[in-house]
């Protein structure tokens, strides 16, 4: 029978939506056998590595990019030891055009380089089962794989990869719940290398001493790897191949801390190879060998078991190729010591070691009974295309490792230069490079090949064909289309618009943050997580009559917002998150965002409050600002990082933000001043000495935590009270969300302040002390004090005090060193669509006065200080002044 391959890509570099054009494959035949897999037929869909771009992904955890910039170890609703949990939705993508991905009938073409609004290099696809909701699993044992494939445009430093892995078959869902994607977006992946550029593992973000790679701007390393059993069919180029088992420790995926030894211990990572050049035939695989690279090639791996059934022990890993008809089997090794050997066993393993002067990791980590066992549980099939940043791919087809003589046996593995496989170089010499795999066959051991005769008694093959989805409409020629860029630094594609969308549209610095499309309301252009929002409002019925009766409610409300109903809020949504905002005055002063845009009217209807604040919208407000986040934190973003008018560097923003190049690090004369993105420009800091710390030493000087404009003082502060409106008392109970410490401040002093979007965002410790305790409390998106909710209009920081009980906010608790302040605590609370609240410190750690303890990202926000009540202080501050952070704030009064 045949099946259908399900790609997904895993190396993404889109920059706008497509709607994606799924490759039709006839893809695997399967012969009889028990372990062969059920027939699929599931359209492919592309899938992300990374995850890590607006349009073609939407796993969303903050700090990654396309580029691999490196990311901070920011969190949501969680300590920073903790990573964001991996809510997503993703996009399809244009496989030929963005990712040189291609199908012609059962062929699969991976094309090196693709250049289009951004270069790709590279491409890893898996096979997806027939409801594309999991991964199709294979279990080896008393099995064999057949393939064809052509290699003969591959040069030296170039590797296309055919392998099996132990991932979880739905990607990770049922073991972390965290993870909302699973297999149908790509989510799970793992290998024996223990790969640390993987930046979501087991449902979270891999960005904890996240650092970028010096060589590859599409990767980086992360403090967390993710580990499994691997078995490599076929690792070629047109000079040399092998084929490598790599067993595990750990059972099935597993995540490794690269702090620890975790990583280098979990599996064997040169694994056991058979590479015919290093084997030393040198004369069966090649251009114009017995093995002819420069044309097609059959390749047969076949899984012995003792007893030659499914449920004996695995033995033995053969191969062999079929080429003009010819069966060539594996030939025996020439070197002293291995000549008995042809295949893969655990007697050949420890000889080549022994031989090969190379540590037995193999045997270390169960050899053959560890594949055995992995083989039992299934494997993935992947396939890929890649360069080596690392090793240059020597280990594969030259002479490696570079500190042992050339004449050592073991060293020499194909005939490439010492000096091939630079990635830079290979990049710009052999950017059309691609390898064919086709005709994919799996079954009983002997049944998958011939020699141009049918295999012996395989049952009749069908065949099952999944079209193509339609591609999305092309715009005019030498014209971006909706939503497509149109313009930046460096951009050489088109910088109109097509004749249906405006300037405002597209990725330009011209288009304003707050010029929202409804005039167009086309779902088929929204990302998948939009849909995924139309699904919940149209499928629960509570919701769908909340969101039309707040529609209805804010009609005659003054506002911002154009939008009608809540599929031109999906609209405009699907719009804001696609865009960096641009500077504005005004309403932007504080929130600068589009989202909010779209919602403050019916934030102020009582549906509103009520709706809003569902735990089922507020879930997927979350995913949508994962979505959001993750494109903020792309160099794409940039964009708005210009001195034109509306441009964070323009006049207007320059005017209100004086001083700028002389106050923050940043390089003037570098393309957006050196910034990777507009998160990291949100989140900049301050030159040495740009704002020193005021008596620093003087334990009874409270010095301003941010850069902030007070927006209350009060005494007496009660435990329970409502505090809806300004000038009403505060709640601890809420804000504190019934922590222990509650008692110890209820009577006691409030001071809170907030944030402008221009403002500096990071947080400093006001007083000179320990942290005894931090929390991170989750809170709710767009929430609007319910004394609020008359129709009136308000602006962003009318429900201040509101935001401290409700938003997301977090609490660091500090014993200063002056016994008269004794306990303090700092709460920093995110508003509007602030999500993240990034925390710097743990529990015992020593904070001086002026210390980095934290920061927001993404928007505005606002920040208390709070006294326990036997604390009395002199403040030098009034509602209403702009305070610099590490300026004095007050005294205390013994």
């Amino acid at each position: 029978m045949y099946c259908t391959l399900a790609l997904i890509s895993l190396y993404l570099a889109a920059v706008r939506a497509s709607r994606s054009a799924h490759p039709s494959l006839r893809s695997i035949r399967l012969f009889p056998g028990p372990s062969a897999p059920s027939p699929a037929a599931a359209s492919p869909s592309l899938k992300a590595r990374s995850c890590s771009t607006l349009t073609g992904a939407g796993f969303m955890e903050r700090p990654v990019t396309p580029t691999a910039t490196p990311a901070r170890p920011g969190t949501r609703h969680s300590a920073p030891t903790v990573q964001h949990a991996l809510r997503t939705a993703l996009e399809g993508a244009d496989y030929p055009g963005t990712y040189g991905i291609t199908t012609s009938g059962d062929a699969l073409t991976l094309k090196f380089v693709t250049q289009s609004a951004n270069k790709n290099v590279g491409s890893r696809v898996y096979l997806m089962a027939s409801d594309d909701t999991k991964y199709e699993m294979f279990k080896l044992k008393n099995q064999e794989f057949t393939f064809d494939v052509d290699v003969s445009k591959l040069p030296c430093g170039l590797n296309g990869a055919l392998y099996f892995v132990e991932m979880d078959a739905d990607g990770g869902t049922a073991r972390f719940p965290n993870n909302k994607a699973g297999a149908k977006y790509g989510t799970g992946y793992c290998d024996a290398q223990c790969a640390r550029d993987i930046k979501f593992i087991n449902g979270e973000g891999n960005v904890v001493d996240w650092t970028g790679s010096t060589t590859d701007p599409n990767s980086g390393k992360g403090k967390y790897g993710s580990c499994c059993n691997e078995m490599d069919i076929w690792e070629a180029n047109s000079i040399a191949n092998a084929y490598t088992p790599h067993p595990c420790t750990p059972t099935g995926q597993a995540r490794c801390d690269s702090t620890t030894s975790q990583c280098a211990d979990y599996c064997d990572q040169p694994g056991c190879d058979w590479n015919p050049f290093r084997m030393g035939d040198k004369n069966l695989y090649g251009p114009g060998k017995v093995v002819d690279t420069n044309k097609k090639i059959t390749v047969v791996t076949q899984f012995i078991t003792n007893d030659n059934t499914a449920n004996g022990k695995l033995v033995e890993i053969r191969r062999l190729y079929v080429q003009n008809g010819q069966v060539t089997q594996n030939t025996k090794s020439t070197i002293s010591g291995l000549t008995q050997y042809d295949s893969i066993t655990d007697q050949f393993c420890a000889a080549q070691k022994t031989v090969f002067q190379d540590t037995n990791a193999y045997a270390q980590h169960g050899g053959m009974a560890t594949m055995d066992k992995s083989f039992q549980n299934g494997h993935v099939l992947v396939m890929s295309l890649w360069d080596d940043h690392a090793a240059h791919m020597l280990w594969l087809d030259s002479n490696y490792p570079l500190d042992r003589p050339a004449t050592q046996v073991g060293v020499p593995r194909g005939t490439c230069a010492t000096t091939s496989g630079d990635p830079k170089d290979v990049e710009a010499q052999s950017p059309n490079a691609s390898v064919t795999f086709s005709n994919i066959k799996f079954g009983d051991i002997g049944t998958t090949y011939g020699t141009g005769s049918t295999p012996t008694n395989p049952a009749p093959p069908t065949t099952t064909t999944t079209t193509a989805s339609n591609p999305s409409p092309t715009s005019p020629s030498g014209s971006a289309p909706l939503y497509g860029q149109c313009g930046g630094e460096g951009w050489t594609g088109p910088t109109t618009c097509a004749s249906d969308s405006s300037v405002a549209d597209c990725m330009s610095p011209e288009s304003q943050g707050r010029t929202l499309p409804y005039k167009e309301l086309d779902s088929s252009n929204w990302l998948p997580v939009i849909n995924e929002f139309q699904v919940l409002i149209e499928s629960d019925e509570s919701v769908y009559h909340g969101f039309t009766e707040m529609f209805q409610q804010a009609r005659d409300l003054p506002g911002v917002s154009s939008a009608r109903d809540y599929k031109e809020m999906l609209q405009g949504i699907n719009y804001a998150i696609q865009r960096a905002p641009r500077y504005e005055r005004g309403l932007g002063e504080y929130a600068a965002f589009g989202i909010y845009c779209i919602l403050d009217k019916v934030m102020c209807t009582p549906a509103g409050l009520a709706t809003l604040a569902n735990p089922l919208v507020n879930l997927q407000f979350s995913k949508i600002f994962d979505v959001w986040a993750d494109f903020l934190s792309s160099p794409m973003s940039r964009l708005v990082l210009t001195d034109d008018t509306g441009g964070w560097f323009g006049p207007m923003a320059l005017e209100d933000m004086p001083n700028f190049f002389e106050t923050y690090l940043c390089d003037p004369n570098a393309p957006y001043c050196g910034f990777q993105s507009w998160d990291d420009y949100f989140t900049r800091q301050l030159r040495p000495g740009a704002r020193p710390v005021e008596c620093l030493e003087d334990n009874g000087v409270i010095n301003s935590a941010c850069e902030s404009t007070v927006y209350c003082i009060s005494n007496n502060v009660k435990e329970r009270d409502s505090f809806w409106l300004k000038g009403q008392p505060y709640s601890l109970r809420d804000m504190f969300h019934d922590d222990p410490f509650t008692n110890l401040f209820v009577g006691g002093t409030i001071i809170q302040c907030y944030l402008r979007a221009f403002d500096y965002h990071r947080w400093h410790s006001p007083t000179n002390g320990r942290v005894i305790k931090t929390r991170m409390i989750p809170g709710v998106y767009f929430s609007q004090s319910p004394q609020v909710t008359n129709g009136s209009r308000i602006d962003p920081i009318t429900s201040q005090q509101f935001l401290t009980a409700v938003s997301t906010r977090v609490l660091v608790f500090i014993e200063s060193d002056n016994r008269h302040i004794g306990l303090m605590c700092f709460m920093a609370v995110g508003m509007a669509e602030i999500s993240t609240c990034d925390l710097q410190v743990k529990p015992g750690d020593r904070v001086t006065k002026g210390q980095d303890i934290g920061m927001f990202h993404f928007g505005g926000s606002t920040c208390c200080m709070l006294f326990r009540p036997s604390v009395r202080i002199d403040f030098d501050c009034i509602v209403g002044d702009s305070i610099t952070v590490n300026s004095i704030i007050g005294m205390i009064s013994i």
